[in-house]
């Protein structure tokens, strides 16, 4: 197995013992903690590194830079195992409530007051397979404000944050679809109304909401140029069949839009989320299914380069739309990006999302099929008679 180690109670003779198991890591920082330059230097070193798994001390980083940069490393190296060693920490902690949201399901976090042998639960640990959502749930902290600066989370009280976890976990049922640009005015929030607009057009309840903490001058234009009526909640406006959540500049993240929005049937949250940016791709990777938009434009293909040259984290999971291609430019698109990001859908262009032309919405079906409930379909007879009976 090839891994790499960063641990505070480690010494160079515990690395050789679990080397002497597997094969010596191929980067070890043991028995010192790191200032916050430190921190950032390693696990940037170690993003040219070609690991397995990473073991990672959280008493051996500083936890105030940590998530900024190990968001860095799991762009760069996804497939990496990394294991999380978080001794004293308890359900609610907000550096591990982040790091589960990165999709980081190994933690181990052993009571202060155990005497634990480092070896030992390190070498079962790697001979483990890998840890699941569900194994790691009870840290994931749904609800934790992350907007808060890392120098005031520490006064945050473990009961509050305990209490908040609580009070603001997702809805169940709810499916989220997050849209994004891949650039300023690439589109997404027309194409975040024509997406409401097609759900609610399938009988299913929808709200549409843009990104907490910024203001939305889109959503406020189209509420009064149709003449919104208001809506069930408070913030919320009616338009064309659309609940359309406008007032979220003051929510501070999504956790208060699940909040506002609990308890009320909503079957379908839409966020446009306008540019993207480290913010958005956060949400876009939590999102049930995440949409972004882009041009196949060749003067705008760089956006969507810089994305594949890096491998930003979650991309080649995303659905990538091309907004309103030719027919050349979409072929040379995706033969440019197919490879790295299988899920390119073109949609042509139409001026009105809230009307729909057939063929939009034929295409909206297929791209929303991952999410939506399709129509039941009777299996055909066979014309076999013996398969005729008990099907």
């Amino acid at each position: 197995m090839l891994y790499s180690v960063i641990f505070k109670d480690l010494t160079d003779s515990d690395i050789q013992t679990i080397g002497k198991r597997f094969n010596p890591p191929l980067k070890a920082i043991v028995g010192a903690r790191l200032n916050a330059q430190e921190t950032r230097d390693a696990i940037n070193s170690l993003t040219a590194v070609n690991n397995e798994a990473l073991i990672l001390d959280l008493d051996a980083v500083d936890e105030n830079v940590l998530i900024d940069s190990m968001h860095v490393y799991r762009v760069q190296r996804s497939e990496t195992r990394i294991i999380i060693y978080a001794s004293g920490r308890i359900p609610g902690n907000v550096v591990l409530a982040q790091l589960v949201a990165m999709g980081i399901y190994d933690i181990l976090a052993p009571d202060k007051s155990e005497d634990a042998d480092l070896v030992e639960v390190l070498t079962e640990v790697l001979e483990r397979p890998v840890a699941t959502y569900a194994q790691a749930y009870r840290f994931s902290g749904a609800g934790v404000n992350f907007s808060v600066a890392p120098a005031e989370r520490k006064t945050i009280t473990q009961t509050r944050v305990i209490e908040k976890f609580v009070e603001t976990q997702r809805p169940i049922g709810l499916v989220t679809i997050a849209v994004t640009g891949a650039f300023t005015g690439a589109g997404c929030t027309h194409v975040a109304l024509a997406v409401s607009s097609f759900i609610a057009q399938t009988g299913h309840k929808v709200i549409l909401a843009g990104r907490p903490g910024v203001e939305s001058l889109e959503c406020n234009s189209i509420i009064h140029v149709l003449d919104g009526r208001e809506g069930d909640i408070e913030g919320c406006a009616t338009v064309r069949g659309i609940d359309i959540f406008f007032d979220v500049g003051k929510l501070v993240d999504i956790s208060d839009i699940f909040t506002r929005i609990q308890g009320l049937g909503y079957q379908y949250l839409v966020l446009d989320m306008g540019c993207l940016d480290t913010g958005s791709r956060y949400e876009m990777n939590r999102a049930d299914l995440p949409v972004l938009v882009a041009s196949a434009s060749y003067w705008r293909l760089h956006h969507l380069a810089s994305l594949v040259q890096y491998n930003n984290a979650g991309v080649q999971n995303w659905t990538v739309i091309a907004n309103a291609p030719s027919k050349a430019n979409f072929d040379y698109f995706r033969k440019m990006f197919g490879e790295h990001m299988p899920r390119l859908e073109a949609l042509p262009f139409f001026p009105d999302p809230f009307n729909l032309e057939e063929h939009i919405s034929a295409d909206l079906s297929r791209l929303l099929a991952v999410v939506l409930p399709g129509p039941s379909r009777q299996r055909k007879k066979s014309w076999l008679p013996w398969k005729q009976h008990n099907r």
